[in-house]
């Protein structure tokens, strides 16, 4: 009967390390915006998504960086890679502009500098753009890479690996040139790409890491990445050579472990529980 035990539990285990992770992108709906407070600072993870169990915020755009002082090239606010906090370190990486990416020309390329949008208004904008909708994050800075160069493309490499790994991908404005008219005001871009995922496991390059072609698109489209494996990092890359502008832009990371602060807190009250029983 032991013997029979450890081998479903070796087969259960062997089916969970050869299964794939499920990519899925599910757009901001209005009613997961509606009772929240104006303006809004951090989205909230879309109801169909269905992610179950609690979801931590470890990246908070709202928090961690800035808004654009202007439209114009010289007033947009550059950051340089790499970004993040002690949950996430944010890379920019480089690759071949094939349709199909060599994962071998994949790697680590900081600096580079990424710019985020101009915070929007609540009110309609002179450019002709349509009336606010709260599914635009027009009040969350969302760094993205111009057009110029080589798009979006950023490695997310978590602190603290786990079983899910939730993004937004907003459509980033793309304005690199001081001419006008320009192709939108920052704030009411809808998304619409295809983006090369790669879900790395502990230990994985992007040779070794599982790989789809996702579209996304919609007024603040939600990537989630659903693992029975753990996730250590996720690469997400816009093909500037194939996939054509507008490309996207980043905000709000979740997953599904806290943050290293609340890990602490949930292993000193795990320890005073101990000692209570002990006692």
């Amino acid at each position: 009967m032991r013997k029979a035990l450890v081998a479903i539990i070796v087969l259960c285990v062997g089916s969970l390390a050869f299964a794939d992770a499920t990519i899925t992108v599910t757009d901001i709906g209005e009613a997961d915006v509606a009772g929240l407070s104006q303006p809004i600072r951090a989205f909230p993870v879309p109801a169909a998504a269905g992610w179950a169990g609690p979801a931590y915020l470890i990246y908070d755009n709202y928090a961690e960086v800035g808004f654009s002082a202007g439209i114009e090239y010289a007033n947009l606010n550059w950051t340089p890679t790499p970004l993040g906090n002690a949950n996430v370190t944010i890379n920019a990486v480089t690759h071949d502009y094939n349709y199909d990416i060599d994962p071998n020309a994949i790697a680590i390329a900081d600096p580079k500098d990424y710019f985020t949008n101009v915070e929007g208004s609540d009110t309609d904008d002179p450019e002709g753009a349509p009336p606010p909708d709260k599914r635009w994050p027009y009040h969350i800075p969302r760094p993205g890479r111009y057009c110029g160069e080589d798009f979006s493309a950023l490695y997310f490499d978590l602190t603290a690996p786990a079983n899910k790994f939730g993004i937004f991908l907003p459509a980033h404005t793309n304005i690199w040139s001081v001419d006008p008219p320009y192709p939108d005001d920052h704030n009411y871009m809808q998304a619409n790409c295809t983006v090369d995922v790669y879900v790395h496991g502990i230990g994985e390059d992007w040779t070794l890491a599982q790989t789809e072609k996702v579209g996304i698109s919609g007024y603040c489209p939600f990537l989630m990445i659903d693992d029975a494996d753990l996730i250590d990092a996720v690469t997400i890359i816009h093909n500037a050579g194939w996939s054509g502008s507008p490309t996207y832009a980043f905000m709000d990371i979740y997953t599904d472990v806290p943050e290293p602060a609340t890990l602490g807190v949930l292993a000193v009250g795990a320890l005073a529980l101990i000692r209570r029983k002990r006692r």
